[in-house]
C-alpha cells in the first residue's frame, strides 16, 4: 500500500483558526468595497518538474471589503491587509498548495503522494512609481510542512489608453524540508521506484520571467492574462524526479468590474 505524506499536527482547520485570530485584531470599518469577478483557464505543470500540464477552470475573483480580500485571480487566496498605504502593503493570507499523486507522471508513479496543503503566508509589497517589488513568505500546513519565500520585481506600463502591462522577474527560495519533499528520493523510495537517491539542500528553487497584460474591453469588462516561465535551479533541477527544468504557467480570464 502506498505511503502518503501526512499533514502533521497542524491542519487546515488550525490555519483558519490562526487567520481568524489575526483578522479579529484589525478594524473592519473601512468603507472600501469592490468586486471583480469572472472566469477563465489556468495551465501549469502537474508538479514542479513535471513533463505535462494540468488545465483547470479559473474562477477569477478579486474582492475587497475594507482590509479583507479574496483574490483567486492572482493566487493570493483569502487575506487580510494590515497596512494599506498608497505605495506599501503588508498583510497575511491563506490559500493552498497543489498536491502530487502517483498518476501525475512516470517518475513519480512509485513515490508517495504529496497531499494538498493549506498555505499560510505573510506578504509585503512596495510600488515606487512604475515599479513593483514584492515578497511572500509561505508555510505549508501539511504536505511538505516546509516554507518558501517568493520574491518578484516588475515594471508596470500602459502601451495604450485601454491597455496595462508589466514585465518582471520572480525567484523562489525554499527550505530543505520543502525541497526534500518535492525533489528528494530516499533509500526506500529509490528501492521502490528504481530512481537514484537524491537529497537536495534548501536554497534557490526556481526563477524566471513573467508578463502580465490587462485589456479594457468595455467600461465594465476586461481581459486579464499572465504568462510566466519558471526554471528550476540545479538543487531542484538535478533531481531524478524532474522531467524538464523549465515550464510555462498561463492564466487568462474575462472579468466583470462591479464597481466600488
Amino acid at each position: 500500500m502506498r505511503k502518503r505524506r501526512n499533514a502533521g499536527k497542524v491542519t487546515a482547520a488550525s490555519a483558519i483558526t490562526i487567520w481568524l485570530a489575526l483578522s479579529s485584531t484589525v478594524r473592519a470599518d473601512r468603507a472600501y468595497v469592490s468586486l471583480d469577478a469572472g472566469g477563465g483557464l489556468a495551465a501549469f505543470p502537474k508538479f514542479p518538474g513535471a513533463g505535462a500540464e494540468r488545465i483547470w477552470p479559473l474562477p477569477a475573483i478579486d474582492a475587497h471589503y475594507g482590509p479583507l480580500f479574496l483574490d483567486t485571480l492572482h493566487g493570493r487566496g483569502l487575506g487580510l491587509t494590515f497596512l494599506d498605504h498608497r505605495s506599501f502593503h503588508l498583510g497575511t493570507s491563506l490559500w493552498f498548495r497543489n498536491s502530487r499523486t502517483h498518476h501525475d507522471g512516470a517518475t513519480v508513479a512509485n513515490l508517495p503522494d504529496i497531499n494538498r496543503a493549506a498555505k499560510l503566508a505573510m506578504f509585503a509589497s512596495v510600488t515606487p512609481g512604475p515599479y513593483a517589488l514584492g515578497a511572500t513568505f509561505s508555510r505549508d500546513l501539511g504536505g511538505s510542512s516546509g516554507w518558501t519565500l517568493d520574491t518578484n520585481a516588475a515594471w508596470r506600463f500602459s502601451p495604450g489608453s485601454r491597455t496595462h502591462a508589466s514585465l518582471g522577474m520572480s525567484a523562489t527560495l525554499a527550505s530543505r524540508r520543502f525541497m526534500d519533499t518535492w525533489f528528494g528520493v530516499t533509500s526506500s523510495q529509490s528501492a521502490a521506484s528504481g530512481l537514484p537517491q537524491y537529497a537536495p539542500a534548501g536554497g534557490l528553487e526556481s526563477a524566471g520571467p513573467a508578463v502580465m497584460l490587462m485589456l479594457d474591453l468595455t467600461s465594465t469588462w476586461y481581459l486579464n492574462s499572465a504568462v510566466s516561465y519558471n526554471v528550476l535551479t540545479h538543487k531542484a533541477g538535478d533531481s531524478p524526479i524532474v522531467q524538464r527544468r523549465g515550464a510555462p504557467t498561463l492564466t487568462i480570464a474575462f472579468i466583470h468590474r462591479f464597481g466600488s
